[in-house]
């Protein structure tokens, strides 16, 4: 039987019975046509507040929001302060600006906090779970909410997962950082002691653990109270007796790391010794390779304990995206390079400064300049700029206080002769600004609307807001005032 957070909070959920709403519930206007028009968010350049219009320039709303995000589904949130409301496409307030945050629970709720509480509404603004929490963090389709003094975990409807018993509940990571829950169980910790715990509210393993790492499937690496490690499964069988190793780490490639009077080697799932205890120290393997470290350096080993990687490198070799950074020392400063996964080495020990790949592009320094590289090795933006960043699908790069502007692939757009660049999304025309001056250029550097506005933001769709000899208004892609012909 379901239990619902309602009932278990003490409160009295009836369906002809609103007194619990804390916001006012807004009736929709039902004109198709009126609620079906086209609003556009604008910001007025002298007091940098935001209103909406229609597509003839007619005002709907004035400028009052210090912020309006684009209307998606007849709705837009904006932005009051340091608090958010929602509007429609005629700018009337469907929320307030009185809450904290505004965001989506799925396509059909929205999390709002009001004051230091959470709460939940429908797509009819309708108050489906009051504001009672004191925390909330959307997972999937559940949420991990908090009482004030435990947390529990409750699905989009209401229902109670697991019980207020918890100081914590945790969620698993992904490799991009996404909150998710495994499907064995969760994570909780109660007075500083992990346990894990599964849906029906059975407690798989005990919350008496020091630290609880999911080892694979099946396995967890624990610590207990007298900070040794061990191996149990989630029948509470232990694999690897505690105290056996002085430090276990997540098995990986069917080996485990695992440390032995001061000694780092690698174990199996049996705790047969397959890479002697010799190591200073010995990380989880990478595909094929692991990092260890003898002495004072790091290199690679693979899994027959050949040497692949010679002890060399003052950092620990970790491939990210396909790719890793050696530094070593050259004189009495460093110098880096890359190798591939297959070890194949991409470029010399030639760089005074690296950054890792993203994106197939990675910002390499030599001496005080800087450029770019790509997967091959190959230097795809010059290394001749005091600073380069990567901002949208462009590279901004800056000599001499003036920017310019490089696509991904290399190409140069714009030479580095303005004070700022502002990459657009995707967008024909490029706003730049030439001293105080704003104006507008082509991929190929052209100018196509004359750099002489006060202020100017980025084109959305065919229409910019410029500043020009004190009044704030919209451009088209002629520079002519939108709505007054080309």
């Amino acid at each position: 039987m379901k239990i619902s957070i309602f009932k278990h909070l003490g409160q009295k959920v009836m369906c002809r019975h609103f007194s619990y709403f804390v916001l006012v519930v807004v009736v929709f206007l039902t004109t198709t046509c009126l609620l079906g028009q086209n609003a556009y968010p604008t910001v007025n350049l002298n007091t940098f507040k935001w209103g909406v219009t229609d597509e003839n320039c007619q005002i709907i709303l004035e400028p009052k929001y210090d912020y309006c995000l684009p209307f998606k589904s007849g709705r837009a949130i904006v932005k009051s302060g340091e608090f958010y409301g929602l509007i429609d496409t005629l700018g009337v307030e469907l929320l307030q600006p009185i809450y904290g945050t505004i965001q989506k629970a799925n396509d059909s709720l929205l999390v709002l906090k009001q004051g230091s509480k959470y709460g939940i509404v429908n797509t009819e603004l309708n108050e489906v779970m009051p504001f009672v929490f004191t925390h909330l963090q959307v997972v999937g389709n559940w949420l991990i909410v908090s009482n004030g003094k435990q947390q529990g975990l409750i699905d989009l409807e209401g229902n109670i997962v697991l019980p207020f018993e918890f100081d914590q509940i945790i969620p698993e990571k992904s490799n991009f950082g996404k909150a998710y829950f495994d499907s064995t169980g969760i994570k909780v910790r109660v007075d500083g002691k992990y346990g894990w715990v599964n849906q029906n509210r059975t407690y798989v393993l005990p919350i008496i653990f020091s630290s609880l790492v999911k080892n694979d499937e099946n396995t967890f690496i624990a610590e207990d109270n007298n900070g040794r490690f061990g191996l149990i499964n989630l029948k509470r069988d232990t694999l690897i007796p505690f105290g056996e190793y002085d430090d276990l780490k997540v098995i990986a490639s069917d080996l485990m790391s695992a440390s032995k009077a001061g000694k780092y080697g690698f174990i199996n799932k049996h705790k047969a010794e397959v890479i002697p205890f010799q190591y200073a120290e010995g990380l989880s393997f990478q595909g094929q390779y692991a990092t260890v470290k003898q002495n004072e350096y790091w290199g690679l080993i693979d899994k027959s304990n050949k040497v692949v990687l010679p002890f060399e490198y003052k950092r620990p070799v970790l491939f990210r995206n396909g790719y890793a950074l050696l530094e070593r020392f050259s004189g009495d400063s460093s110098a880096f390079a890359f190798i591939d996964n297959n070890l194949n080495r991409i470029t010399e020990f030639e760089y005074s400064e690296t950054f890792n790949f993203v994106q197939g592009l990675a910002a390499v320094r030599k001496g005080s300049n800087w450029g770019m590289i790509d997967s091959d090795g190959q230097v795809v933006i010059p290394i001749v700029y005091d600073e380069v960043m990567r901002k949208k699908d462009y590279i901004v790069v800056k000599k001499n206080f003036k920017q310019g502007l490089y696509r991904i692939d290399g190409e140069c757009v714009l030479l580095p002769r303005y004070s700022f660049v502002y990459p657009p999304n995707d967008d024909p025309f490029i706003l730049v600004r030439q001293g105080r001056a704003y104006g507008y250029v082509d991929h190929k550097g052209e100018v196509v609307i004359p750099i002489k506005y006060a202020n100017a933001r980025n084109f959305e769709g065919d229409r910019a807001t410029v500043l020009y000899k004190g009044e704030s208004y919209e451009i088209n892609r002629q520079g002519k005032r939108y709505c007054q012909g080309s």
